[in-house]
């Protein structure tokens, strides 16, 4: 059972107030980073190869929303020497997460409970791929629960954008019959009309960039109210054995107690003598 002053509410509302003053630098950031998957795209017309290349820079950004004051947004777009290591960690976490959400979304939230904190670990460039998977794996352990409603929530508000935006499209397909055309986007075989595709890629594009910050700085700010919390609970169950330590010691001497009393009004009482 998490402490009692772990509130996933509190950890979003206080991403969202960290925020505050910052919303300038925070867009031209979440831009620059948006470009990072919408011209590999153009290019590749590869989802996979665009959202790895998105999420390559997703430890910098992250490294920069826990110090926007001290950060400029370019920081946040620099290679280290640990290059390989953040490319192999988002080319996995793309896989896994990406096909367990698109094939069915159960595993996907599973692939994030466990290893949503990988990217966090991995910002300071001191661990290795596998040191920074399980790093993260062994943070969330007791908080599963809490990571699978944090990616729910954000999932929740991608696809209601997404609702939105093929509505949106929907209704400028009335004046725009280019939109009404079928087009195969994804799969040959999955021939819709173009404005189902024009709003997914507008509803995606808005949750790119001003939704994803606050999640991101909510998996951040997860990672240090876990730390927080465990530092909780430890507290507790030292004052718990402290207590039980000291009941245990006032029991042991209550016999002895009893007897050194007992033994003291035997010894006031008036002696028998038999004559």
């Amino acid at each position: 059972m998490e402490g009692k002053k772990f509130s996933l509410n509190n950890i979003i509302t206080n991403s969202i107030v960290q925020m505050k003053g910052k919303c300038r630098k925070i867009f031209a950031v979440s831009i620059m980073q948006y470009m990072t998957f919408l011209l590999p795209y153009l290019f590749t017309r590869s989802l996979l190869i665009s959202f790895a290349v998105y999420v390559l820079f997703m430890p910098g950004i992250i490294k920069f929303l826990g110090n926007m004051e001290s950060f400029k947004a370019e920081d946040a777009f620099k290679f280290n020497k640990t290059f390989v290591t953040q490319l192999l960690i988002s080319l996995l976490f793309v896989l896994v997460f990406g096909v367990g959400s698109v094939l069915l979304i159960f595993p996907g939230v599973m692939f994030f409970t466990n290893y949503a904190l990988v990217f966090d670990e991995a910002k300071n460039g001191d661990k290795d791929v596998l040191g920074a998977y399980k790093a993260a794996k062994e943070n969330t352990k007791g908080y599963r629960g809490k990571m699978a409603l944090l990616c729910l929530a954000f999932m929740l508000i991608l696809i209601l954008l997404v609702g939105l935006g093929i509505l949106i499209s929907w209704l400028f397909s009335l004046f725009i019959p280019a939109l009404t055309y079928s087009y195969g986007f994804i799969w040959s075989f999955l021939l819709l009309p173009m404005f189902y595709y024009v709003g997914t890629i507008l509803g995606v594009s808005v949750f790119m960039i001003f939704v994803l910050p606050v999640e991101l700085l909510a998996i951040s700010n997860m990672k240090g109210a876990i730390a927080q919390d465990k530092l909780y609970r430890s507290a507790i169950e030292q004052e718990k054995d402290q207590q039980n330590n000291v009941d245990a010691e006032k029991n042991k001497e209550l016999p002895e107690e009893k007897e050194n009393k007992q033994e003291e009004k035997d010894g006031d009482e008036p002696a028998d003598y038999i004559f």
